[in-house]
């Protein structure tokens, strides 16, 4: 990141920036230079772009998901817009005759519709208004959600004029839109039938607020089925086989500053580290490293296989330096060889350990173990001897597979091109595996650091099941947010199911008298009015499941271990979906079932 001065024209500054980048990396005599790595530099180009948009990566991290949570939030707005069309409508049938009475008296027709629309986007503008009140609170607790152990979070949850003018402008666009179905129902009735037969139900009444309702029923299956999805894959993401055990192991991140040490004097430091935190009491082993298993960071390179020719093999390998005791310690099992150890020394043989991805990619049916490869070029093919292969440990991904990986010893370094001896390697992590009883180990391993070189800095000291948890930060958002709007969609639909029946059951009170009058049971009754709202529903759900699995579709690429086309998912949404559509229904058709025939006679 740089600061540009004002006036200077970026397109000229760009071209400079890229001759000096350029002339700088062939300057570096430390650093071997094959004829790949020579025109790998003449093609680079380095681009300025504007700091205004900000880091890049978090729109890109986490586009796909904001937009399949505007998705589902879309569906979730709709179902109570549902709701209120239906209130409208019910509302509109209910007063037929008084508006069939002012147009008969001369009212204009747009007058009415004036009058519907208002109450209808006044509706949605209150509704619009209680809903900032909670999203101000929520869109922070989603925050704690997406960055949780996070020591800076990125976005802040302010008030925004654009969020704001989009909230208004969605709480006024559904007030309208969903306003129009009374308002037709309305202006399109003829004065004469409504005064004749004001309190009367008519199938023309009735058909759109069961088409909503079958409509609110096929939303919520889509939701529902999403949550299930997503949340079997965060629990087959969360206890899948990674290649390394967390339990009672804890992560130490350093930022060493080793400025000016010589590559003895760090490599004792390293040794005099790796015993003190070793001796800390509840410290089974420690060891240090690079990088850990996912610790987002991952280093990829491209190998040549001794015997296999001129070419770099294909695909980039990642590779890791660690001390003794490496594997032990974060619980990755040796399968065949040795591990590093304290043999591993700056003055001895170059050795490698690697894991059985990379054994299978390029010692393929052959015993990698006595194999040689190497980096930077053919002449050093031979630099490395395998000399342990270890299982397959997840470094960077968690839904692809482990990458090929090779370990090198820690105190071991490169040869530069004049044949002396590289710098080691700066650290990033320790490793320690404690006892079951260790308690809070973060102040004795502060103090033994300190003890050891008042240089390195400790940025954090973190159980290590909390840092693997932290991974799945955006995928426990997604499938928590995604629960929430199915079980807040299964509700309202249930509530709207349970106001359609309830008005059915109160303009057919005549209706219900007469047929009990005539020998209807109770028990046939309520079996009635409970197979005219599952009807509804299982209309709702025969549309939802294309809809559902067009849905799925676009999660698949979130999903891990679980098919997309889940029938079990699919099948457990629906009976919840019809459970629920029952128990909404029932409590209408039990006070349909009390009815008294006598009363219900004199309705009319």
């Amino acid at each position: 990141m740089g600061r540009v001065k004002p006036g200077a024209p970026l397109a000229v500054l760009e071209s400079k920036i890229n001759v000096e980048a350029k002339r700088w990396y062939l300057a570096q005599g430390g650093i071997r230079l094959s004829a790949r790595h020579r025109s790998d530099i003449n093609r680079q180009y380095i681009p300025l772009t504007s700091a205004r948009g900000g880091v890049g990566f978090l729109r890109i991290a986490y586009r796909d998901g904001l937009l399949l949570l505007m998705t589902l939030s879309s569906l979730v707005l709709l179902i109570p817009c549902a709701n209120v069309a239906n209130l409208l409508l019910a509302r509109g049938t209910a007063r037929r005759a008084q508006t069939s009475l002012r147009l008969a008296l001369g009212a204009s027709r747009g007058r009415i519709v004036r009058h519907t629309l208002t109450e209808s986007v006044l509706l949605s503008l209150l509704g619009g208004a209680a809903g900032l009140l909670v999203a101000f609170g929520a869109a922070r607790l989603i925050l704690l959600l997406a960055f949780r152990g996070a020591h800076y979070v990125p976005i802040a949850a302010t008030r925004s004029a654009p969020v704001l003018g989009f909230a208004f402008a969605v709480a006024l666009i559904t007030g309208l839109v969903f306003g129009m179905a009374p308002i037709w129902l309305e202006i399109h009735s003829d004065p004469a039938d409504a005064l004749r037969g004001a309190s009367r139900s008519t199938p023309a009444a009735t058909l759109p607020q069961k088409l909503l309702v079958i409509v609110q029923a096929a939303f919520s299956l889509m939701l529902l089925t999403g949550a299930g999805l997503l949340t079997q894959s965060l629990r087959n993401l969360e206890h899948q086989d990674f290649g390394f055990r967390t339990e009672a192991r804890v992560i130490v991140k350093l930022n060493p500053n080793f400025a000016g040490y010589t590559a003895e004097r760090l490599a004792g430091t390293y040794r005099r580290l790796q015993q003190r935190l070793s001796q800390v009491p509840g410290v089974l082993s420690a060891s240090l490293s690079l990088d850990v298993p996912m610790s987002g960071t991952n280093r990829n390179t491209r190998i040549y296989v001794e015997g296999a020719g001129t070419e770099p093999q294909p695909g980039a390998v990642s590779w890791n330096r660690v001390s003794a005791g490496y594997f032990e310690t974060i619980g990755t099992r040796l399968v065949a060889g040795r591990a590093i150890d304290e043999r591993d020394e700056p003055a001895s043989r170059r050795i490698a350990v690697v894991n059985q991805t990379f054994a299978e990619h390029y010692f393929k049916g052959r015993n990698p173990i006595g194999g040689h490869f190497g980096t930077g070029g053919a002449e050093h093919a031979a630099d490395y001897e395998i000399v342990g292969l270890v299982e397959d440990a997840k470094y960077q991904s968690t839904y692809q597979p482990a990458y090929p990986t090779f370990f090198l010893p820690l105190l071991q370094v490169e040869k530069k091109t004049d044949g002396s001896l590289a710098r080691l390697s700066s650290i990033g992590t320790i490793a320690l595996h404690a006892s079951g009883s260790a308690g809070n180990l973060e102040p004795l391993v502060r103090a033994a650091i300190a003890e050891v070189d008042a240089n390195i800095s400790v940025l954090d000291v973190i159980r290590y099941a909390e840092q693997l948890s932290l991974q799945f930060n955006q995928e426990r958002l997604l499938a928590t947010l995604t629960a929430l709007f199915g079980l807040l969609a299964l509700a309202l639909a249930s509530v709207g199911l349970y106001g359609l029946v309830m008005l059915a059951v109160t303009r057919q009170t005549a209706e219900i008298g007469v047929r009990m009058a005539l020998g209807a049971t109770r028990e046939r009754v309520v079996a009635t009015i409970l197979r005219s709202a599952l009807v509804q529903v299982l209309l709702g759900v025969a549309i939802g499941i294309p809809l559902t699995l067009g849905l799925a579709r676009l999660l698949r690429n979130r999903l891990f271990g679980i098919s997309s086309y889940d029938p079990v998912t699919l099948v457990g949404a629906a009976i919840l979906l019809a459970v629920c559509a029952v128990a909404a229904a029932l409590v209408p058709a039990s006070r349909a079932a009390r009815i008294d025939p006598i009363q219900a006679l004199r309705v009319e």
